[in-house]
Parts: C-alpha cells; sequence; structure tokens
C-alpha cells in the first residue's frame, strides 16, 4: 500500500504536469498573423519586430508562403530567400509559424488575371504545397494554411467557388502529409461575409455555408482545423448577433463548431487566423480609438481560452503598414508605423504573460 505522504506526493505532482499542460495549451494560443509583411522587411527591421513580438508574448507567426512569389517567373524559378530567413529568425526566437500557401504565379492562372485567381490547374497547387513541405518541414514548419479567405472574391477571383477550392484543398493536403503525416493542415481562413444563408452578393459566401460546401464536396477528410477569421469591428467580439463572425463560430444556428459536429469533426479545432480592429481610417470603415482596441484584444482572449475547440487566435496586424487616415489597412497593428506601441501591445502581453 501506497503511504498516505507517497499518496500526497504523487497527486501533487500530477496536478503540477497537469496545469502545466493547461498553462502550454493556453500560451499555444497567442498568435500573431503577419500577412505578407514580414518577407518584406529589411533585415534590421525584422529583428526589430520579431523581437517585439517575442517580448510581447507571441507563440506563432503566420505570413503568406506567398506562391506567386516564390515561383513567379516560371514553373522553374524559385526565391525561397526572404521566406527562410522569416522561418529562421522566427525559430531562432522559439516561434512557431503557420505557413499560408497562396496566390497564383502569371505561368499558373489564366493570362491577364491577379495572383487573386486560383490555379489553372489544381495539381500545379498541389505540387507547389508538397515543395513548400519538403522545404520548410525540416525547418521546423508543422502548421499550413490553404489560402487565404477563398470565400471572397478579393481573394478568389472572379468569385468564390467552393468545388475549385475543395480540388485544390484536397490536392494541397495529401502533398503535404507525403511529406508530414504530422502536419496541421488549416482551411483557408473564411473572411466575415453576412448571415448564414445570406445570399445577397455573388462576391461572398457566408463561412458556415462555405464550410458546409467544402463537406459537400468531399472535403472533410482533408483539413485538421478549421480557419477562420472572426473579425467583428467596430464591434466587441463579445457582440451576440447572426451577422457576427465571431458569434458564428458557436452560436447562430447552425454554426461553424455544430457543422463540424455534424460530420464527425467535433474533435478539430477552429484556428482563428486573423482577428483584430483599425484604430484609424475613412469615416465608416469601422476604425475604433487605440483604448476601444486593446481593450476588444483583452476580450477576445479572454473569451478565446474559455472555449474547448480554439486553437490559436492570431491577432492582425503587428505593425501598422502606413499612416494615410485614408486607408483603414494602415492601422491595424498593435504598433504604430514608427514602432511605438499602442495600449494594445500591452494588452496582449499581459494576456500572454498572466
Amino acid at each position: 500500500m501506497i503511504g498516505i505522504g507517497l499518496a500526497t506526493i504523487l497527486v501533487s505532482a500530477i496536478l503540477a504536469i497537469y496545469l502545466l499542460a493547461l498553462r502550454k495549451v493556453a500560451s499555444s494560443q497567442f498568435g500573431l498573423a503577419a500577412g505578407s509583411s514580414l518577407p518584406a522587411l529589411t533585415p534590421d527591421d525584422r529583428t526589430r519586430y520579431l523581437d517585439l513580438a517575442q517580448t510581447m508574448g507571441v507563440k506563432m507567426i503566420r505570413f503568406d508562403l506567398d506562391w506567386n512569389a516564390i515561383q513567379h517567373g516560371s514553373e522553374s524559378s524559385y526565391d525561397w530567400g526572404p521566406r527562410d530567413a522569416v522561418v529562421q529568425a522566427a525559430s531562432d526566437r522559439g516561434i512557431s509559424i503557420l505557413a499560408d500557401i497562396a496566390y497564383t504565379p502569371p505561368w499558373a492562372r489564366p493570362a491577364g488575371t491577379t495572383d487573386k485567381y486560383p490555379p489553372t490547374n489544381v495539381s500545379d497547387y498541389g505540387t507547389f504545397c508538397g515543395l513548400a513541405a519538403r522545404r520548410y518541414v525540416p525547418m521546423g514548419v508543422h502548421a499550413f494554411e490553404v489560402w487565404n479567405e477563398p470565400n471572397t472574391a478579393s481573394f478568389f477571383m472572379p468569385s468564390p467557388d467552393v468545388v475549385k477550392y475543395t480540388q485544390m484543398l484536397k490536392a494541397c493536403y495529401t502533398a503535404i502529409k507525403a511529406v508530414d503525416p504530422a502536419a496541421t493542415v488549416v482551411t483557408g481562413g473564411t473572411a466575415p461575409a453576412g448571415s448564414y444563408d445570406d445570399s445577397g452578393s455573388a462576391s461572398t459566401v457566408n463561412p458556415i455555408n462555405w464550410l458546409q460546401g467544402i463537406y459537400a464536396n468531399g472535403g472533410g477528410g482533408y483539413f485538421d482545423a478549421v480557419g477562420h477569421h472572426p473579425y467583428s469591428f467596430p464591434y466587441d467580439p463579445s457582440t451576440v448577433a447572426t451577422w457576427s463572425a465571431w458569434y458564428q463560430m458557436f452560436g447562430t444556428s447552425p454554426n461553424l463548431r455544430s457543422v463540424m459536429v455534424a460530420h464527425g469533426d467535433g474533435d478539430k479545432q477552429i484556428w482563428a487566423t486573423e482577428w483584430g480592429a483599425p484604430t484609424d481610417g475613412p469615416a465608416g470603415s469601422g476604425a475604433v480609438s487605440e483604448a476601444t482596441q486593446a481593450a476588444q484584444l483583452a476580450r477576445a482572449f479572454s473569451m478565446w481560452q474559455t472555449y474547448p475547440w480554439a486553437g490559436p487566435l492570431f491577432v492582425y496586424d503587428f505593425r501598422d503598414n502606413g499612416t494615410n487616415p485614408a486607408s483603414v489597412e494602415d492601422f491595424f497593428g498593435l504598433v504604430r508605423h514608427d514602432w511605438s506601441p499602442k495600449p494594445a501591445y500591452r494588452a496582449y502581453q499581459a494576456a500572454a504573460h498572466a
């Protein structure tokens, strides 16, 4: 029989391990969405960016593994260097990577189109996914996202096509898993697009309808997590509304979680691969004050950590892209363009180190 003292020690040890695991899960949720900005920075600015992000408490960075930039010239030309530098620099700081494989080079898309068109031949995309995995898995990358906001015409031209997208998802998943069976493959993060069954625009598909479309086209076995962008600005993420991309994850009927559960994927997570709020921009753009941005960020992480199905939450963006008040896209940063921290930087740091 184990003595009372030894039993107490064992229970305490088990509890300590359990609490450590909980802390590890919680800390791993602190992500940052960098988009295309990181590979374009000078070495000095990249160092400054990543040092500040590390100090803030970032555990994972999502950035564009831009097929168009890497293989722009031809099917046989490659420029991996800027992305290699980002992956290595993040790894040196203990920050993991979610590589968003997106955007089509000229030779792989219809003539006269932009990189936001899907590839003419799905197999070309699958081939690139395999090449990316073979290059970056040995460098410590084990999470890949399949495109960005494919439910909108802005990123899937000329209009969102869930049949074509699901073909791309299958091709990419299969190629990545052939390299790294343990990799996490995430569906392309869906942008907010009205309420469920809202067919008011041909240029967007509601995220819940989009996920149903992936399942309807046989994509259920070809992802490990669902990507989503639960933006709600200028409203707080706690807002209860059928149009809220945050609330659509769990509160509407149906919702992303209920669709996943109905298809036997209740054990898979939702990864919020972009979320945030801008602090300036033209009238009607949804900009909030810097104080409100900080308060919403704190509330978002507080709520996020209560969801048992939640993966990482990637805050967009880290640094303001510019200073033009006519462009809301210039002001999503947690630090200003001059690198000075906004209140949201401190709010993130407080949440990550709590």
